[in-house]
C-alpha cells in the first residue's frame, strides 16, 4: 500500500468534513447553524403574532369608531334630532345597536397601503427607530431621514 499524499489526505478529511455537514453530527457547523436557525424561527413566529395582533387591533379599533360615528349620525338624521338623549325613541334605537360596535370587523383591510400616508409614515418611523437603535454607528442617517419624516 502506497503512503497517501497530503493532497489526498487532505480530500479525505473534505470528504469527512462533507459526511459530518451532512449528517448534522455533534461537531459540525450544520447543527449549530440549524440550532440558530430553529430559534429564529420562532422569533419570526413571535413576531407575525405580535404583527398579526397589532394590526387586529388597528382594525377594531378604525372599526369601532366608524360604528359609532356612522350610528351617531343615522340615528340623529332618522329620529331628526340633534341629541339623541332627549328622544325616548332614538335613545331606544341607540341602545339597541350600540353594543354591536365592540364586536370584530370582519373585512381584512391592509395596514400597509400603497399610499404614503400617517399609517404608513408611522410604520416606517417605528421601524427607523429600532434600525437607530441596532446600528448606532450609522446613527446620524437614522436621525436625518426621522426628521425629515417628522417634518411633513
Amino acid at each position: 500500500m502506497t503512503k497517501q499524499t497530503k493532497f489526498e489526505e487532505t480530500v479525505e478529511f473534505w470528504g469527512k468534513r462533507l459526511n459530518e455537514e451532512t449528517t448534522c453530527s455533534l461537531n459540525s457547523n450544520a447543527r449549530k447553524l440549524n440550532i440558530e436557525l430553529g430559534s429564529l424561527m420562532y422569533d419570526l413566529f413571535e413576531i407575525q403574532a405580535k404583527i398579526n395582533t397589532c394590526e387586529k387591533k388597528i382594525r377594531q379599533n378604525r372599526f369601532s369608531w366608524w360604528y359609532r360615528y356612522n350610528l351617531a349620525t343615522r340615528t340623529m338624521k332618522k329620529f331628526k334630532v340633534r341629541d339623541i338623549y332627549k328622544s325616548p325613541k332614538a335613545s331606544e334605537y341607540w341602545v339597541r345597536w350600540f353594543p354591536k360596535c365592540d364586536m370584530e370587523f370582519k373585512g381584512k383591510t391592509p395596514i400597509i397601503s400603497d399610499q404614503f400616508d400617517n399609517t404608513n409614515r408611522n410604520i416606517l418611523i417605528g421601524l427607523l427607530q429600532e434600525m437607530y437603535m441596532r446600528d448606532l454607528a450609522n446613527k446620524d442617517k437614522y436621525i436625518y431621514v426621522l426628521n425629515k419624516l417628522r417634518e411633513d
